[in-house]
């Protein structure tokens, strides 16, 4: 899988590729449909799939004095965009710059890194002010690529969101987390000291826990997102959390 980071301005001309875009925080239930819905139609139209992604989140130029935590880092991402057959990843550098494009340069920008089919979710917004929405990309004459738009995934009659899924980590239900994801859930963290925090992902607040690190599983109890753990200080390190010891 190749690794492209792009920035604003003039793009040479890539690939042709049918693209799938958002910031995939987790990678769960509902981007995976996305992720899927890409691949097919790459196979379909014999081209390269493609994920267009954002670093850093786009909430941190716009927020930049909050603490913004996530479920997965960007390498895992990498890792999961690639277990579902992505060939190519577009890693956009969200800065100043590129924020203040309009939604109809954003469209430009698409069809410069060469986007035949772009695939999005249903609430997808892009340009300046996150003036472009669904209904404007659909409507667009400026661009050269066919838009495929997918619906909310539920479960249990709600939606399966980012947002959710860090709701339900920070709660403790890390189980329901899992269920939600599709997936093993990855910390990528620190240890110091004998401590593992994390200042990129999301820990429960507190709790008994099951974790794999390097093959072994652990109990550990957490308190205020960090845990007590026996092994030498790394800079970054990433563990499975695998669920609720009481549950």
């Amino acid at each position: 899988m190749k690794i492209i980071e792009l920035s604003a301005g003039k793009q040479s001309l890539l690939e042709p590729s049918v693209g799938c875009i958002g910031y995939f925080d987790g990678v769960h239930i509902g981007h995976q449909k996305l992720l899927k819905t890409a691949l097919k139609q790459a196979k379909k139209l014999q081209i390269p799939f493609s994920v267009i992604t954002f670093n850093p989140d786009p909430i941190e130029i716009f927020k930049p004095c909050s603490k913004h935590k996530h479920i997965t880092d960007l390498n895992t991402k990498m890792e999961l965009f690639s277990k579902f057959g992505c060939e190519v990843v577009y890693v956009i550098n969200f800065d100043k710059s590129f924020c203040q494009l309009s939604p109809d340069e954003f469209i430009e920008f698409l069809n410069e890194i060469g986007i035949k089919h772009l695939v999005c979710g249903f609430d997808f917004s892009f340009g300046y002010l996150a003036k472009g929405d669904t209904k404007y990309l659909l409507n667009s004459k400026l661009k050269d690529f066919n838009v495929e738009v997918i619906g909310p995934v539920n479960m249990n009659n709600e939606k399966i969101s980012s947002t959710r899924i860090i709701r339900n980590i920070i709660d403790g239900n890390v189980n329901k987390a899992i269920k939600l994801l599709g997936h093993p859930l990855i910390i990528t963290g620190t240890i110091k000291d004998n401590i593992f925090f994390s200042d990129l992902c999301v820990l429960p607040q507190k709790g008994k826990y099951k974790i794999i690190l390097n093959n072994r599983e652990e109990l550990v109890n957490i308190e205020e997102q960090k845990f007590e753990i026996n092994y030498m200080d790394s800079e970054s390190v990433k563990i499975e959390l695998v669920g609720n010891v009481n549950n």
